[in-house]
């Protein structure tokens, strides 16, 4: 009776372990970021960078909280910082401050990656530059 009592908590804890592991590394519940199509940024600044800024939302929402910045997101991240940077040379002055901002997180995430001292927290940042462009751009 005793050796049965056991098997059972032991059988309930490895059950509960799998459960908690499942549900830490598991698929995501929540849902993915709405997103605007690129036609419904504002033509000219907006209209180019358009693409660029959707990628980073999906990058920033794929990368959520992971340890580190996998190969793939990080050449994502160049382009990206390439095209933003090309783009800033025309913007309008309404833009500037929203793209350096991009632009600079960006950098400073890279940064981080290249020096092994990255944390979620500068893809949370980098999407909340991103977001204030968006929001910029998207009427």
């Amino acid at each position: 009776m005793k050796n049965a009592a056991i098997a059972t908590a032991v059988t309930l804890s490895l059950a509960l372990a799998g459960v908690v592991g499942w549900h830490t590394l598991g698929p995501r519940n929540d849902p993915a970021p709405e997103l605007p199509p690129p036609g419904a940024f504002r033509p000219g600044t907006c209209r180019t960078v358009a693409e660029p800024v959707l990628s980073l939302a999906r990058l920033a929402y794929r990368a959520k909280d992971r340890p580190t910045v996998p190969a793939p997101d990080r050449a994502e991240l160049a382009r990206v910082q390439t095209v933003l940077v090309s783009a800033r040379s025309g913007a309008p002055e309404d833009l500037a401050d929203a793209l350096d901002g991009v632009v600079v997180a960006i950098g400073y995430a890279r940064l981080r990656v290249d020096s092994g001292t990255f944390q979620p927290s500068y893809l949370r940042d980098l999407d909340t530059a991103r977001q204030r462009l968006q929001a910029a751009c998207v009427a």
